[in-house]
């Protein structure tokens, strides 16, 4: 019954991306992802219509629910079926709606990254704490290929040589100086580098921000052409305590 409900809800999400001309925005990683989402999320929602998925991204019905446009709740049978229904006279009838999507993936859960993968054509694809001989990623690189988008890599080691062959379509965050965002440190600072501009962050405003995650939200606003430091100022504004307590929820709350 699962993978029933599973193959429509992925056949109505294609039919959704496609009608509405999504723009999919897709971050791959092992921990720190729902926090990148989060700021990512709050940088492109002051400029662009964006959505996110918000409920544990393991739970892979999260994805298309969220594409759809619906809340990640518990269903009835029948609350299943009205929604399918909904969905597809909406899909074949109403008019497009187009926007952007944040979806976030754990690339160790395998099913749901292979899933997932014949689906999804990620426009911009985030890749953070992975190893370059994970099949399930290389399936997002290909497709991100294929549709001719962009890809974040957050280079904690060197993976330029693997991923040569794509240079044009790559943005690089790391501390060499010459990559797309690169960051150097002070004692008290951070100094994030962008083309010629440069932003110096104290090391006591993100305290409660993981770096990584902070710079690959950062590079998403760049891509989208939104100022580094517009970009970061909408970055600071999130609510850690409200975030901090879904991510919780996430971890422990069993609503299936």
């Amino acid at each position: 019954m699962r993978t029933v409900l599973k193959n429509i809800l992925a056949f109505l999400a294609k039919f959704a991306i496609k009608k509405h001309k999504m723009e999919m925005i897709v971050i791959l990683g092992i921990n720190g992802t729902e926090i990148t989402k989060e700021l990512a999320y709050t940088i492109l929602s002051s400029k662009f219509k964006v959505r996110r998925v918000t409920n544990k991204p393991w739970w892979d019905l999260s994805i298309p629910l969220s594409i759809l446009g619906y809340k990640d709740v518990k269903r009835s049978p029948l609350g299943w079926i009205f929604l399918i229904a909904r969905s597809f006279i909406y899909l074949v009838f109403g008019p497009s709606n187009t926007g952007s999507i944040i979806i976030n993936l754990n690339f160790l859960h395998k099913d749901t990254m292979n899933f997932w993968a014949k689906i999804i054509y990620p426009d911009i694809l985030i890749l953070s704490s992975f190893k370059n001989d994970n099949k399930e990623v290389e399936l997002f690189v290909q497709n991100t290929i294929k549709k001719a988008g962009r890809i974040i890599i957050h280079q904690e080691s060197n993976f330029k040589n693997h991923y040569s062959d794509y240079k044009d379509s790559i943005y690089y965050i790391s501390k060499e100086k010459g990559d797309f965002l690169f960051t150097s440190a002070t004692k008290d600072n951070y100094v994030l580098n962008y083309n010629n501009e440069s932003l110096e962050i104290s090391k006591k405003s993100l305290s409660l921000i993981p770096l990584d995650s902070f710079e690959l939200a950062i590079a998403i606003g760049l891509l989208k052409s939104i100022p580094l430091k517009e970009s970061f100022y909408h970055a600071i504004k999130i609510d850690f305590g409200t975030l901090l307590q879904r991510i919780k929820t996430n971890i422990y709350k069993s609503e299936y």
